[in-house]
């Protein structure tokens, strides 16, 4: 045993040796591992958030809002999202927009344990029809609008592949919720299609107070807009950008965000 503690100790003491009268080698080797572990800490804890967003989200519904609210998930995916408005705010009914079936039927499943859920199996845009929804190969990355996946993107090549089309319903913010008198968070992760969603939501937006919702600073989806556009669109309907948080990055650069919005009257 001590013999094999030898072999493995002897050419450590060897290497450490050489390192130790090289002072170049030892800066290369100490800077390069502090640079790799920072960029692997930023690109893997600090930019993947954790739903950070939606806890910001809700801690500023929280702090703000007083009165009792709606809340309304547009893309709830698998139901994530709706749970922990739900949570947070047991009281209020949180209305969920979801036109895939995959999903959806997700939600279905949780739905006894979260009496405020509302669940409608549409899509919503700038109109009220029917429509092809393009199916990524990442579920939650599919979208209305076509993909366009990057093939030198190591990050969007596959995930924005598409592998079939669903036909869906589509609505618009304002048809479903005339009758919501007040929504305190409206929630938006639609691939894209999130101007065409506030688009359609002119009356909604004027009684919602928080809005957090995905930007985007790449071409993965045909015809999509970008940040600014959804920017510009937002400080006209009297809404602050409050905070951003960094989701996506590929190979260095910033592509997708999370951003919240709070109107002005709440300020």
């Amino acid at each position: 045993m001590k013999f094999l503690s030898l072999l493995v100790k002897m050419p450590i003491d060897i290497f450490s040796f050489f390192i130790g009268k090289n002072r170049a080698a030892t800066h290369y080797l100490l800077s390069r591992s502090l640079d790799d572990e920072v960029t692997k800490y930023i690109e893997d804890e600090y930019y993947v958030t954790n739903y950070a967003h939606i806890k910001k989200t809700i801690k500023l519904a929280g702090e703000k809002l007083k009165t009792d609210f709606s809340i309304v998930d547009v893309g709830g995916a698998d139901g994530v999202t709706p749970k922990f408005f739900s949570l947070a705010f047991p009281k209020s009914n949180v209305i969920i927009f979801e036109p895939l079936k995959v999903s959806y039927e997700v939600i279905e499943k949780m739905m006894s344990l979260f009496p405020k859920f509302c669940l409608i199996k549409k899509a919503v845009g700038n109109s009220v029809g029917t429509s092809e929804i393009h199916i990524a190969g990442r579920t939650t990355a599919s979208s209305l609008f076509e993909l366009n996946p990057d093939d030198q993107s190591t990050l969007f090549k596959d995930a924005l592949s598409q592998v079939g089309k669903e036909l869906i319903e589509v609505t618009t913010l304002d048809s479903e919720l005339v009758n919501v008198s007040c929504i305190g968070i409206l929630k938006i992760d639609v691939q894209g299609y999130e101007l065409e969603v506030l688009k359609g939501g002119t009356e909604t937006l004027k009684k919602t107070s928080i809005i957090t919702l995905e930007m985007n600073n790449h071409d993965g989806y045909k015809g999509a807009p970008k940040y600014y556009e959804i920017d510009e669109y937002l400080r006209h309907a009297n809404f602050t950008l409050y905070d951003i948080f960094p989701s996506t990055k590929d190979a260095g650069q910033l592509k997708e965000w999370d951003s919240i919005y709070i109107n002005n009257a709440c300020l």
